[in-house]
């Protein structure tokens, strides 16, 4: 990772909350569609999308006798889906509503012959309105979606870095499509009961002792955007962790329990952006694997020196 500084996108949730409402129920569409074609795995590993050189992706989701990709295009601006056969058809992304979008994509893939079906409930979003019957998110700004994809790309290049060096299970940065943010997730190695009476997709998320790493974009009840670090279980001791930069500090927050918090503000402001943000990756993480008894020796090694002998 380059040691120097980099600009990142000033990002303000007024601004932007109408055109991420939408984009948001748009890309719980693109993920649904790679829920339903990918085989489970682990800690809902098929689910989220990934980030990719124009925006994200689902990777190739097998149908039949091929495959079928799904771009997100966030500099074009449009849905891109693909199929190994030779064909592909093309869904703008654009002011129009989340009803129209989904009939859209339904025609897009009864022209490439792929059957799927998706429940098209939106998932953990409060009043959730069937895609079909969206009329009331119909905004799409495009340089508002460059901007928070910007701020994704930047971000999870400072979580791949971060993700250097460690030897245990780690999944990779990921689009989480429920939520709308970006995020990581190491894993001690220690499996664990999840606690009672959560919802099925946090059950399937909290049965190993995991620290997260996430980029959130602001909600309406919170509408700073901003980074995350939290652990299940949280160590006790960790509301007086010592953080880094200065402006990490431990929140209290309203049905997430506690973690560390750091405002996109004071990366984004910072002299060395990036390096800012890998100091609170580090810091939190080394809080919560120091107080909650991880096996650090096993688990971290110096990062191999392999790209000068290869590339």
């Amino acid at each position: 990772m380059s040691a120097q500084p980099d600009s990142w996108p000033q990002l303000r949730y007024e601004d932007y909350e109408d055109t991420k409402a939408t984009l948001h129920m748009c890309l719980q569409i693109v993920g649904k569609l790679r829920l339903a074609l990918t085989p489970p795995l682990a800690q809902w590993a098929h689910a989220p999308l990934r980030l990719s050189p124009d925006g994200l992706t689902t990777g190739p989701l097998w149908v039949g006798n091929g495959t079928l990709g799904i771009d997100v295009d966030l500099i074009h601006h449009e849905v891109l889906l693909q199929h190994s056969g030779g064909r592909d058809e093309r869904v703008p992304l654009e002011a129009v509503s989340v009803a129209t979008f989904y009939g859209r994509i339904v025609e897009a893939l009864a022209k490439l012959g792929v059957e799927v079906q998706i429940n098209t409930r939106p998932a953990e979003v409060a009043d959730p309105i069937p895609f079909e019957a969206d009329t009331q998110h119909a905004s799409y700004e495009p340089l508002q979606a460059n901007d928070l994809w910007q701020a994704m790309i930047r971000a999870g290049a400072v979580f791949e870095a971060f993700a250097s060096g460690y030897w245990g299970k780690q999944t990779p940065v990921s689009f989480y499509w429920g939520g709308f943010d970006l995020g990581m997730q190491r894993y001690s190695g220690r499996y664990l009961e999840p606690p009672a009476g959560l919802p099925q997709i946090m059950t399937g998320s909290l049965d190993a002792e995991v620290f997260a790493m996430g980029l959130h974009f602001g909600r309406p009840d919170m509408p700073a955007p901003g980074f995350t670090a939290l652990a299940y279980p949280m160590p006790p001791q960790a509301t007086s962790a010592s953080l880094r930069p200065s402006q990490a500090r431990w929140a209290e927050m309203p049905g997430m329990g506690g973690l560390f918090v750091l405002p996109y503000e004071a990366v984004q402001q910072a002299p060395d952006p990036r390096q800012a943000l890998l100091a609170f990756c580090r810091s939190s993480y080394e809080a919560v694997a120091e107080l909650g008894g991880w096996d650090r020796q096993a688990l971290e090694r110096r990062p191999p020196e392999i790209r000068s002998q290869v590339a």
